[in-house]
């Protein structure tokens, strides 16, 4: 039996060895050179936990270092209210598509989004605030996220280029399916370049607001059923005349807001 022990750890010992030595000359294929790292990562934030340092908060600093900053973030509600101010209707609408409620305004930010200087503001915006959020303990659950998902019908040119600044891939959500039959599912409902996001995955919502959150809690539906996570959405603004957080907090979802109007 000590023979057959000795065997075996000299086995795995030159196995070891073996895959070092590949590694280190990068001759290891891809996929396994990430496997093994990914697992030494692991162990190592595993280890740390077990001395009782706070992982999650060194991973969030690290996040928010790497998050691009563009306002001060103490005066940024007061620097997104004038900027939304030039793209307000001061006229009476309906606002929301299933149950319309009356309102003597209307944020535009979609049609604005057309320009892409304007586009691209909207974005830093979101981007500072997404910072700032980092650095508060606990206020985001997902610090780190694989892909970015914006409703079609919502604001996709700011979802686009909230995905392009963070160099993350852009899934819009469809309402109703492009197609009905066919088996690959996501692309059914994303739209969405090469092959879909890997099952487990991190979606982020990013939207400019969310009314009544009907078609924030549709996505977040369609993304669960195959099997992704979803956690967090953020938006510029949260309009009051509805209680979309309340909705995204029974899906377990927490809603980041720049402003409420």
């Amino acid at each position: 039996m000590d023979i057959f022990f000795n065997k075996l750890i000299l086995l795995i010992l030159t196995v070891s060895t073996v895959l070092f030595i590949l590694e280190v000359s990068g001759l290891l294929p891809q996929k396994i050179s990430l496997w093994i790292n990914r697992n030494k990562l692991t162990q190592t934030f595993e280890l740390l936990k077990q001395l009782g340092i706070d992982v999650d908060r060194y991973k969030r600093a690290s996040l928010e270092l790497d998050t691009p900053t563009y306002f001060k973030k103490e005066n940024l509600e007061e620097e997104l209210r004038k900027e939304l101010e030039k793209a307000t209707l001061h006229e009476n609408v309906g606002v929301g598509k299933i149950t319309s409620q009356q309102s003597n305004t209307y944020i535009d930010v979609m049609s604005f989004s057309t320009n892409p200087v304007q586009a691209e503001l909207y974005t830093r915006y979101l981007s500072t605030f997404w910072s700032r959020k980092l650095s508060e303990r606990g206020a985001v659950r997902n610090a780190s996220f694989d892909f970015i998902v914006t409703p079609k019908n919502g604001s996709p040119i700011l979802g686009y280029e909230f995905a392009k600044l963070f160099k993350k891939p852009l899934a819009l959500y469809n309402e109703e399916p492009k197609f009905s039959t066919g088996k690959n599912i996501f692309q059914k409902t994303f739209d969405f370049m090469g092959k879909e996001p890997k099952k487990g995955s991190v979606a982020l919502l990013v939207d400019d607001s969310t009314t009544g959150g009907r078609k924030m809690v549709d996505a977040i539906d369609k993304l669960r059923e195959q099997g992704y996570i979803v956690t967090d959405c953020l938006v510029l603004f949260e309009p009051t005349i509805k209680d979309a957080r309340e909705r995204l907090k029974r899906k377990d979802v927490e809603l980041h807001s720049i402003l409420k109007v």
